[in-house]
């Protein structure tokens, strides 16, 4: 196995020069002293990532010997035997000659991008890519496809749209640590308006805004919506989970019906979730009943523990009692204090929500703009972008939204939107970094459609402040899809 460098795209119209490479030219593809010395430089004074970012395979079987070595964890792979390889690959290569056509890559272009394709019991990423080693300083050139994804209802141009998506990933260092973090920038989208991501600068108070509602959301879900009350999801329903988990068994019959209310209950409320824009439409019948059923399971369960709500909280996440309370404000900490976990966690939650409408609100005081034009571009926004461009060198479409729209089956209602130029709604879950399907299918027909080139996509360093995390918040996987 060979390490060689990358190369990124070309930031401006007139790339070449001592700083080109990858054109036929006798000169190095960058002249900086930093790049190519054997470490990975993210700040070399070249329009590249520096060679040294990635490493490449001379055959698929010495890139299937390194995931397997690394990452089978995550799915294993198939062997290099079996007949999808001979289906997908050249969809592959003939994805990578576009890439290098739209792409500056210097050192890079004499290298191949490898296939491994993995087979997890169901779809759950679809298509990969991983850093080449855990200290995350270098990207792999080799993209992993989920076997049960080759056999969907993917078309090859769709296939191949999606590990264009991948690639870029790689090639844009994404999965170096350090990069998506700081690649994110936060904007407004006045009026109906869409403005590339890409061409924005990074708002500082946009950016607060978002984090400190990101910072209630991570906790009760990304809902604001008044009318849920405190009905608890991500980190609290895990407490919420954690506390139930301690009733003695079996559980009295009482008890029984009051839990299988409330998971009735939360069943009811995913399934109204509209899968377009991941919002909520909820009614003051529907708090009443949300009340009654935690009322029931307050009055019905109580256990002998001797745990608040951040005990149950600490639990989880693995923090000290005194952590989670200084998580929250001194006032509403106060509240929960040592009262039942039930009634903690609940209470809990409608504070969340409160605050992040407060923080919804503090955001259209500012910009004049409702919350939903907020918007922030991330790798993942960059890693479409990317895409649109390679497939439009192949004269092809293969839209990212309207593939995945097919698997959260909302194609019939997306499609429509995306063909006739509609206003699309961005989405609600604004912890997602990929953004609504159906949004993404109509930001990639603009990407396509627009003049600009892959000179006016970002430069990929460090040009932005990481996002300020939560104390809640999981160290990031090490895969991207």
């Amino acid at each position: 196995m060979r390490n060689v460098g990358l190369v990124l795209v070309c930031l401006v119209a007139a790339c070449g020069g001592d700083d080109g490479g990858g054109d036929g030219g006798d000169g190095p593809a960058c002249s900086d002293p930093k790049y190519g010395n054997g470490t990975c430089d993210l700040d070399t004074t070249c329009d590249m990532v520096d060679v040294d970012c990635v490493a490449t395979f001379e055959t698929q079987a010495e890139a299937q010997a390194w995931y397997e070595e690394t990452h089978a964890s995550i799915a294993p792979a198939l062997p290099a035997t079996d007949p999808l390889y001979d289906r997908i690959k050249p969809l592959l290569d003939e994805g990578w000659d576009a890439y290098r056509a739209v792409h500056d890559l210097g050192d890079l272009e004499a290298a191949e991008v490898q296939l491994v394709i993995v087979n997890p019991p169901q779809i759950q990423l679809a298509a990969f890519v991983v850093p080449f080693d855990a200290e995350r300083d270098r990207a792999a050139l080799a993209v992993m496809v989920e076997k049960v994804a080759l056999q969907g209802s993917f078309t090859d141009e769709e296939l191949r749209a999606i590990m264009m998506h991948e690639l870029e990933h790689t090639l844009g260092l994404h999965i170096v640590a350090g990069v998506r973090e700081s690649t994110i920038k936060f904007y407004v989208a006045p009026g109906t308006s869409e403005p590339f991501g890409y061409d924005a600068d990074d708002d500082p108070m946009i950016r607060e805004d978002y984090e400190d509602w990101r910072q209630f959301a991570l906790v009760t879900g990304h809902f604001s919506d008044a009318e849920l009350g405190g009905f608890p999801f991500a980190l609290l329903q895990q407490a919420l989970n954690a506390f139930l988990g301690t009733l003695p068994s079996p559980l009295p019959a009482p008890c029984a019906t009051a839990l299988q209310n409330l998971n009735a209950a939360r069943t009811a409320i995913l399934g109204a979730v509209n899968k377009l824009d991941s919002s909520l439409t909820l009614t003051p019948s529907d708090t009443e009943q949300i009340v009654a059923r935690f009322t029931a399971v307050r009055d019905q369960c109580v256990s002998a523990t001797t745990l608040d709500a951040f005990g149950f909280v600490a639990q989880v996440t693995g923090l000290s009692i005194a952590q989670v309370k200084a998580s929250l404000p001194a006032d509403v900490a106060a509240q929960l204090e040592g009262i039942n976990p039930v009634v903690g966690l609940y209470n809990w939650a409608v504070n969340a929500r409160r605050l992040m409408r407060e923080i919804e609100a503090r955001f259209a005081a500012r910009t004049g703009q409702p919350w939903s034009r907020l918007r922030y571009y991330s790798t993942e926004e960059a890693a479409d972008d990317s895409a649109a461009w390679t497939m439009k060198a192949l004269g092809e479409e293969g839209n990212i939204g309207i593939s995945l729209s097919k698997l959260e089956q909302i194609e019939a209602q997306c499609v429509p939107l995306v063909t006739g130029n509609q206003p699309i709604a961005y989405g609600e879950n604004l912890v997602d970094e990929h953004h609504a399907s159906c949004w993404r299918g109509g930001h990639y027909k603009a990407i396509q459609a627009s003049d600009d080139g892959p000179s006016r996509v970002a430069p990929r360093r460090r040009s932005s402040p990481p996002l300020r995390r939560s104390i809640f918040e999981k160290e990031a996987p090490l895969y991207m899809n």
